[in-house]
């Protein structure tokens, strides 16, 4: 029922009702490393990356990313699969920025999908992302984190991408 990858982050007595509640989380999802990282191969999973896009210095690269149809995609691997309806707290540094918007878009398994604010600056951010289940169909990459630009040619570099699936358990003993 709760996975070995849970943190309890807190609780609380009920003295009155003689019980106790135990308030359990999920830990991280996806932790996407990229040392030692090159071209298009992470270890045994590709990233696609369009024409503007480089994996290399162990990042992202994007230069002048165009907005549509320029891309970075990274599949989840194993059998793990974002669903529809739940939400993951994403994370990720954008460094070297010089100009552009980029977003980052997490698809579900059956390509439904929800989207990061669109940023514009460089830092590291965090965010709440609910994939959306109306939107099945869009994109065709089921299962997947991807980097959009956005309105802009996006230049910068993307590290320390990780994403935690939001999954809480309240335990009564």
């Amino acid at each position: 029922f709760i996975s070995e990858n849970s943190t309890c982050i807190g609780s609380i007595a009920d003295e009155k009702n003689d019980k106790l509640y135990y308030f359990i989380t999920q830990k991280e999802f996806l932790n996407i490393d990229f040392t030692g990282i090159s071209g298009t191969t992470y270890g045994q999973t590709e990233w696609y990356l369009d024409s503007s896009w480089e994996a290399d210095n162990n990042r992202l690269e994007a230069s002048a990313a165009a907005t549509t149809g320029d891309n970075a995609r990274y599949p989840i691997p194993g059998t793990d699969n974002l669903i529809a309806g739940k939400s993951y707290i994403v994370t990720f540094t954008v460094s070297n920025y010089t100009a552009g918007k980029v977003r980052l878009i997490l698809y579900g398994q059956n390509n439904e999908y929800g989207t990061t604010s669109d940023i514009s600056s460089g830092g590291t951010f965090t965010e709440i992302v609910t994939i959306n289940p109306s939107t099945a169909g869009g994109g065709g990459f089921a299962n997947a984190i991807l980097f959009q630009p956005r309105n802009s040619a996006f230049t910068g570099n993307i590290d320390n991408i990780s994403i935690t699936k939001v999954e809480d358990f309240i335990l009564e003993y």
